[in-house]
Order: structure tokens, then sequence, then C-alpha cells
């Protein structure tokens, strides 16, 4: 018996790029498995721009606090 070890990919840009992918390939055969993949591309993408959003106000904070004195 032979197992197959694949790494996951930690970067969320290639996780997002690898399950397009797999939504691409499931597109033509299993539409409700390529609509569930879609959502958790869609749902990382939410997540992604939230942790920018906050990441650009805390940067944001920091020029300000540094401008006002």
């Amino acid at each position: 018996m032979t197992a197959e070890v694949s790494k996951f990919p930690h970067d969320q840009k290639h996780v997002i790029l690898s399950l397009m992918k797999t939504a691409k390939r499931l597109e033509k055969t299993s539409a409700n498995q390529c609509i569930r993949v879609q959502r958790d591309i869609i749902n990382l993408l939410v997540l992604e721009c939230n942790r920018s959003n906050l990441e650009a106000r805390a940067v944001f904070k920091v020029f300000r606090s540094l401008t006002d004195e």
C-alpha cells in the first residue's frame, strides 16, 4: 500500500488559486460541489480583505499619532 503526502499551502493566495482550479474542474461534472468550493473562495477573500483593512487602520492610527505629536 502506498500513501501520497501532499503539503497544504500555507499562503492564503496559494490556497485560493488551488480552490479556483478545483472549482474549474468541477464546473462541468458537479455543479453543487463547484458552488461549495466557490463559497469557500469567497469566504477566504472576505477574510483576507478584512485582515488588510485592519492592518491599514492600524498603520493609519500610527501615522495619525505621529502627526499629532
